[in-house]
């Protein structure tokens, strides 16, 4: 059985990553961390501050529930600003919040019936 030096491991952590912006790729030395800022999302299993180590697996479907889902979860550079535009009233994420929480309450209410 073989061991994994240092350098090895550093290949293994150079990976390509996608980012959530309107980039498509960029080479990075350590995956990037995301804050997730928008409303909990029980089927799921995320809930408002999950944190996640690269692009999250979940993503390309739940763009597909929740439009605009992509601009709640937040680079961990960025977190500061982003909770103060969470909570700002006309601001780009708080509008996106309050959008796919509607979107879950009409789920809700649809599975309710």
């Amino acid at each position: 059985m073989s061991k994994t030096t240092g350098e090895q491991e550093k290949n293994v952590e150079k990976k390509e990553v996608k980012t959530l912006v309107k980039q498509d790729t960029v080479k990075v030395e350590k995956k990037e961390r995301f804050i997730y800022l928008g409303p909990r999302l029980l089927k799921e299993g995320i809930n408002t501050g999950s944190v996640f180590i690269g692009v999250p697996k979940e993503l390309k479907e739940l763009k597909k529930k929740y439009k605009g889902i992509e601009r709640l979860f937040i680079s961990v550079k960025g977190i500061v600003k982003a909770k103060s535009d969470v909570k700002k009233e006309g601001a780009v994420l708080h509008t996106t919040f309050n959008s796919v929480l509607g979107e879950i309450r009409k789920q809700m209410v649809e599975v309710a019936k």
